[in-house]
């Protein structure tokens, strides 16, 4: 199996419970991203990030596809109180990674981008402490495993 548009991040459920949150968010308007990309902001204006955004940039993921000369879009915004899904792979061009019960609770995994636009976590990326995985939805030892994470870096916690 290898990564697909199909496997976007998306957001799930409220540490809690209550409703997932989106943020209507100004984007430049002659930029596209899919749906589960990851978003920051330059310039006062949201875009998707290229691949592996750093520490503190992270605005969220895209809730919605966004399109050339649309100026607004909705993300789930990076808020540690939401549990997001996401598959596990390694390195920047999504390479197979089999989860192991250690991922668990790490302090930190990157995302990034593989060639077909699909965001993923990056567990080769622990520079940019992004991410927390909580839990596994696909069983601990499978390739490209479907895991749940909560936002332990992004705009929001970063002051």
């Amino acid at each position: 199996m290898a990564l697909a548009a199909r496997d976007y991040i998306r957001a799930v459920r409220m540490l809690g419970g209550g409703t997932v949150p989106v943020m209507k968010v100004v984007k430049a308007s002659a930029t596209t991203w899919a749906k589960g990309a990851a978003i920051i902001a330059t310039s006062g204006l949201a875009v998707e990030a290229t691949d592996g955004p750093t520490t503190g940039t992270l605005l969220g993921f895209a809730a919605e596809a966004a399109l050339d000369g649309q100026t607004t879009a909705l993300i789930w915004p990076g808020l540690p109180n939401i549990v997001f899904q996401g598959r596990l792979a390694t390195g920047d061009a999504g390479g197979a990674y089999t989860s192991l019960v250690t991922d668990r609770y790490v302090k930190g995994y990157g995302v990034s981008l593989d060639s077909t636009t699909a965001w993923y976590i990056n567990v080769a990326d622990t520079t940019d402490d992004i991410v927390m995985i909580t839990d596994f939805v696909d069983a601990i030892g499978t390739s490209l495993a479907l895991v749940e994470f909560v936002v332990i870096d992004s705009v929001f916690n970063a002051v």
